[in-house]
């Protein structure tokens, strides 16, 4: 069974996107192009706000090459970078994840957090590997008042040396109590901590789909801890059909 694959876009934003992340129009016409490509799931966006201040993109294609083919169109192609001129300015650097399972349970849930793991040279890729997979099987295991939905998983398809982590959870809180109390994800945590790079990046954002339409904006916290989260809340209202 093939899974989908995430692209995670991010790039300096442009003076109007920053000033006024909360503008449809800025981001419209892009979102409008994508939304059109065959393989096209689900879409995000947000601005972070502290000091480097990216703004982001994050779209759930089908499969990768999906996006490749909206690469190598002539056509469309051009016309989404013209695009995103609007809210991206200067070079985008692009992520791909090849995920092991479904992520959509991560993706509906009212908060969805992105981790992701930076192996150190010389440190076992198997082995994070395994650990995050237990984390993950952690995760999905826990019982339903913990506030977790779904955890998916899957390695970078740019970066050798980097896996990602989607988990959906009933809300911020609930997160973080889990972080904090529950010593079988805190274990897994600290081992991956000893081989792994450490950031977080927290956001609540707008979301865009062929499911849902478009939400409400929200901003990106930056700390530095045992992985790299991105949370994403989901205020969706229905506006595509």
């Amino acid at each position: 069974m093939a899974f989908p694959c995430v692209e995670i876009a991010k790039a300096a934003p442009t003076d109007a996107f920053r000033a006024d992340p909360k503008d449809v129009n800025i981001v419209q016409p892009a979102l409008n192009l994508l939304k059109s490509c065959d393989g096209m799931i689900k879409e995000f966006y947000g601005l972070q706000t502290e000091e480097t201040k990216k703004a982001y993109v994050i779209n759930v294609w089908e499969s990768l090459d999906h996006h490749k083919k909206l690469q190598t169109d002539e056509t469309k192609y051009p016309i989404l970078n013209k695009n995103t001129e609007t809210f991206f300015s200067g070079a985008v650097d692009i992520l791909h994840v090849q995920l092991t399972s479904e992520p959509y349970k991560a993706f509906q849930a009212p908060v969805t957090e992105i981790a992701t793991f930076t192996l150190h040279e010389g440190q076992s890729k198997e082995q994070l590997e395994e650990w995050v997979n237990a984390l993950v099987n952690g995760v999905n295991a826990l019982p339903e008042d913990s506030g977790a939905y779904w955890a998916s998983w899957g390695p970078s398809v740019e970066k050798d040396n980097v896996l990602v982590v989607f988990i959906g959870w009933e809300s911020v809180k609930a997160h973080f109590e889990v972080v904090k109390t529950n010593q079988l994800a805190m274990d897994i945590i600290s081992k991956c901590r000893g081989i792994s790079t450490i950031e977080l990046f927290e956001q609540s954002t707008t979301t865009s789909s062929a499911w849902a339409g478009l939400g409400q904006y929200g901003v990106i916290y930056r700390r530095s801890v045992s992985a790299v989260r991105i949370l994403f809340e989901h205020r969706v209202s229905y506006i595509f059909e």
